[in-house]
C-alpha cells in the first residue's frame, strides 16, 4: 500500500514488459489516493508509456484540473508521454497549462 512505490513501480513493470501487472499497480495506486498530484501524474506516465492513450490523456487532464502547478515544460519533455505528442488533446492540454515563470 505503499502510494510512491506502487505508482512508480506500475511504469518500472511497463518497461520491462510486464504491461498488465503495472496497469493493475498504477490502477491500485489511483484506487488509494485518486486525487493525489503525484499519483494522477504517474499514472498518467504509465498509461502512456502502455499505449493507452485515452487513459493517459483522462489521468493527464484530471491532473491539470487537480490543485497544485503542472507546468508545461515538465510534460513536454518528459519522455513518457512521447507517444502522445501528436494528439490534439495531449496539444490541447499542453496549451491549457502555464509556462515555467522566468
Amino acid at each position: 500500500d505503499d502510494l510512491r512505490a506502487l505508482s512508480l513501480g506500475g511504469s518500472q513493470l511497463v518497461n520491462a514488459g510486464r504491461v498488465e501487472e503495472g496497469l493493475a499497480m498504477t490502477e491500485r495506486a489511483l484506487e488509494l489516493e485518486p486525487g493525489d498530484i503525484s499519483i494522477l501524474y504517474n499514472a498518467a506516465c504509465c498509461f502512456a508509456l502502455a499505449g493507452r492513450n485515452e487513459r493517459a490523456l483522462e489521468l493527464l487532464e484530471r491532473r491539470l484540473q487537480a490543485a497544485g502547478t503542472i507546468y508545461r515544460e515538465w510534460v513536454e519533455h518528459d519522455s513518457d508521454f512521447d507517444g502522445l505528442r501528436g494528439h490534439p488533446r495531449f496539444v490541447a492540454l499542453l496549451d491549457r497549462m502555464p509556462r515555467v515563470a522566468g
